[in-house]
């Protein structure tokens, strides 16, 4: 990234019916809660607010940092947000309802198949969220662990970047750049543990927010907190 950023709010989820998911049956019932409940988007939408309640307030206070990778003096960059996608931003449990139906199992094969359709549909609550912070010009950075890989018959070596940015797009998330994207295995380093492109990000920029999911419930995380800046 060739920008410095002031991150306010970090996207922190548990996978729940993702890619990184173990097999059909261990998901079937998570996949009904996950497409049917009243619930679930409830919990989704209630994170994105309770984010959005504490965004003003992270903008205007320059000490406001949620990453613990933070350190040093942000109170001079702009802010940004950062997000993981798969099931946070874009819903794919229309891949995991394809492996219950065929009961297979999730594979790397038919997730990049399935990633290359630019099917999956946004979680309640993230696209006005992540619009609202265009309208504050704050940034929006996305972690994930979709994977960098060469496909037959393309010269690019990550066409699954370019394929999460036309899904985003699809679903209402416009004009994201490239480098606001960090895949797995994207640069060296870049592995299924996101620690290594969260410390990436934290070079660049302040955090200040958390969301959660755990057990299967999309929650809002660690209240957002100050941690002493350094020189």
């Amino acid at each position: 990234m060739k920008n410095l950023y002031r991150s306010i709010c970090y996207g922190v989820l548990v996978l729940f019916t993702t890619g990184c998911a173990s097999t059909a049956n261990n998901n079937f019932n998570s996949l009904l809660w996950m497409q049917s409940s009243a619930e679930y988007r409830a919990n989704t939408t209630q994170a994105y607010q309770a984010a959005m309640k504490n965004i003003d307030a992270a903008i205007s206070d320059k000490s406001w940092v949620a990453a613990e990778e933070q350190t040093g003096n942000c109170s001079k960059l702009p802010p940004a947000v950062v997000l993981d996608i798969d099931e946070t931003v874009l819903d794919n449990s229309k891949y995991m309802g394809k492996v219950v139906l065929e009961n297979g199992e999730w594979s790397a094969v038919t997730w990049d198949e399935w990633v290359a359709l630019k099917d999956a549909t946004a979680i309640p609550g993230a696209v006005g969220f992540i619009n609202a912070m265009k309208k504050k010009n704050v940034t929006v950075i996305f972690i994930s662990n979709r994977e960098c890989g060469k496909r037959e018959g393309s010269e690019s070596g990550c066409m699954q970047e370019t394929d999460t940015i036309e899904n985003l797009a699809k679903v209402g998330v416009t004009d994201v750049l490239p480098e606001h994207v960090l895949l797995k295995g994207e640069k060296d380093g870049w592995t299924s543990e996101k620690k290594s492109r969260r410390e990436a990000v934290a070079q660049k920029i302040p955090d200040r927010h958390a969301l959660r999911r755990r057990s299967g419930r999309f929650s809002a995380g660690r209240q957002a907190k100050h941690h002493p800046r350094r020189a």
